[in-house]
């Protein structure tokens, strides 16, 4: 690597690490480029004195075509300087509005709309998720208990439902690394703002001037322009290509629920299941009964009962116990299963529950295909970022003069 890329390196990261960190980046402006001018055209000077001294024709024939330099120089750099502060004068004059942000911020509210539908379809995708699991969880079962014999009866109708949750699960993945992708660009937005303008582009137009870095300084000064000019319109171009895609799934997907109330509730089956709890949990003897346990209910009937001893109380007292504990609490919680059950089965229509839920349909058919769409639209447009940046900020950097390759920067073309 050559010095002046190294340089340029440093520079760029010196301004990212202090723009993360506490300490504030400088604000260089038209003073300091002028500084700059006056020193070059010191040196300049200083060479032409030189080399009449010393009668070096080299030396004088050096000092001239930098002297020429140092003035193009300045003349760029008061054109460029110019045209970068007046940029959000233009664009409000453009729209005709006063308070129009500058581009790199125009830039960043762009992406807004794609991101605002990415996060809504990762909300579905999490809604659908848990319907699914629900669902897939849901099943009947009825049971008949004695002393030694136990009979079952159950079924789970939406077993098969589970296969929809691997699908779900890759889609909320790919949602979450294009919300990450766009969000991170519209920090790098914020950077570009607030950085490029104050910092960057001033050293860059003085290394521009100066006469020893000036292939560096065109450099620079492409990456400049490439940040605050090229990278906005590249996200305003992405913006117009959102607007103007033909969405297939989008309104379709917009317009449909994927959370458990929205996919069942009008089928009865939920109503169902809420009202039976609703009617078990909302009665307190039942609740009573069914807090206490068979332990004290066996206490409280075995007290009752063993009345009817008088002097064999203690006696009765534990035949009663056992007899409620091992014979007559198996048969109630039986007697109680079968009743809810029945209610549930009743209730739900067996021949609706058994088949797969109508409103499961929409996830392969209307969710899924629209995050895969929304992702082949993400992926595309992340690629025309980077080679409507990379590409305009290699020809600018051929134009002035400097690198035409910029290394690191041109592998992502």
């Amino acid at each position: 690597m050559r010095l002046r890329h190294l340089l340029v390196f440093i520079l760029i990261a010196v301004s990212i690490s202090c723009a993360v960190t506490a300490p504030e980046l400088p604000e260089l402006g038209i003073e300091f480029i002028a500084l700059v001018a006056i020193l070059s055209i010191a040196v300049v000077s200083l060479s032409i004195m030189v080399g009449e001294a010393l009668q070096s024709p080299g030396i004088s024939a050096w000092s001239k075509d930098q002297l020429r330099e140092v003035i193009a120089g300045v003349i760029l750099a008061v054109l460029i300087w110019g045209a970068t502060a007046g940029t959000t004068t233009i664009i409000s004059a453009l729209f005709l509005q006063d308070g129009v942000p500058d581009l790199p911020t125009m830039g960043k509210e762009a992406l807004n709309p794609h991101i605002e539908y990415m996060e809504s379809l990762y909300l579905k995708v999490a809604d659908a998720y848990q319907t699914v699991g629900l669902y897939q969880g849901l099943s009947y079962f009825a049971s008949l208990g004695g002393f030694w014999i136990y009979g079952g009866q159950g079924n789970s109708p939406y077993f098969g439902a589970s296969v929809l949750m691997g699908p779900l699960g890759g889609a909320g993945n790919n949602l979450t690394i294009q919300i990450l992708s766009f969000r991170l660009i519209q920090l790098f937005s914020e950077y570009v703002s607030a950085v490029f303008p104050t910092f960057i582009l001033p050293i860059a137009l003085a290394f521009r001037i100066f006469p020893f870095t000036r292939r560096m300084g065109n450099t620079l000064i492409a990456i400049s322009l490439g940040a605050l000019f090229v990278f906005p319109l590249s996200l305003m171009f992405v913006n117009e290509f959102w607007h103007a895609t033909d969405w297939q799934y989008k309104d379709e997907v917009m317009a449909q629920g994927f959370a458990f109330d929205e996919m069942g509730l009008d089928q009865g089956f939920m109503d169902g299941v809420m009202n039976t709890i609703e009617t078990i949990c909302g009665s307190v003897a039942m609740r009573t009964f069914l807090s206490l346990g068979e332990i004290v209910w066996s206490l409280v009937f075995a007290l009752i009962a063993a009345i009817s001893c008088l002097t064999g109380y203690a006696a009765c007292f534990v035949m009663y116990f056992h007899l409620f504990f091992w014979e007559l609490w198996p048969l109630i919680a039986t007697f109680l299963q079968l009743t809810i059950a029945s209610i549930i089965l009743t209730t739900v229509n067996m021949d609706w529950a058994t088949g797969a839920a109508p409103g499961l349909q929409a996830i392969p058919e209307t969710l899924l295909p629209a995050v895969m769409e929304a992702t082949g639209f993400s992926i595309i447009s992340l690629l025309v970022i980077a080679m409507i940046t990379v590409t305009g900020t290699k020809a600018i950097s051929t134009a002035l003069g400097g690198e035409h390759v910029l290394y690191g920067i041109s592998r992502f073309v």
